[in-house]
């Protein structure tokens, strides 16, 4: 595994499932059901072409979610996500839509209702910009058997303040 996909593994393990910020994440990793592909496309058309290439894998593949990560290039956040609009365009045009859910995830991520240095931003900032792949029968699922899925960002926000509070 490389430097970078390691760092993103990493970060899922030691961040996002250390503080349970996805509780529906701990099962497929525990299962090692989490796909990892570093991209190397080198513009949105090869993005695009990959985007499709990991929803195939996942069609036939015993994983359940994927994580697409950029190292070389998705620098900058506004771009990132027209790209991300772009992949919602093609699962739209590809008859995907309703079937995989697309997140995003950057090292400058910012919700639109927020500031820049709000910790609660960190739920999405990885160390390199990664698109997640869902299979949207398994996020039915999982909200469906959640006690009360609307609690997650509240909690969320909540902790990731109270970190940044504690390091001050």
């Amino acid at each position: 595994m490389g430097q970078t996909l390691y760092e993103c593994k990493s970060w899922v393990e030691n961040f996002v499932l250390r503080h349970n910020l996805c509780p529906f994440a701990h099962q497929p990793h525990q299962d090692g059901r989490i796909r990892y592909h570093q991209s190397i496309a080198k513009n949105t058309t090869e993005c695009l072409q990959e985007l499709l290439d990991e929803i195939n894998i996942l069609e036939h593949d015993q994983a359940q979610t994927t994580l697409i990560v950029y190292a070389e290039h998705q620098d900058h956040f506004n771009q990132f996500l027209q790209l991300l609009d772009l992949m919602e365009e093609l699962l739209a045009m590809e008859e995907w839509e309703g079937q995989y859910q697309l997140v995003g995830f950057h090292p400058q991520y910012q919700f639109s209702d927020s500031s820049h240095d709000d910790p609660a931003n960190a739920t999405n900032r990885s160390p390199h910009p990664m698109v997640h792949i869902l299979r949207w029968a398994d996020v039915q699922q999982a909200v469906d058997n959640h006690p009360d899925v609307h609690s997650i960002p509240k909690r969320n926000i909540k902790l990731l303040r109270s970190i940044a509070d504690n390091i001050k």
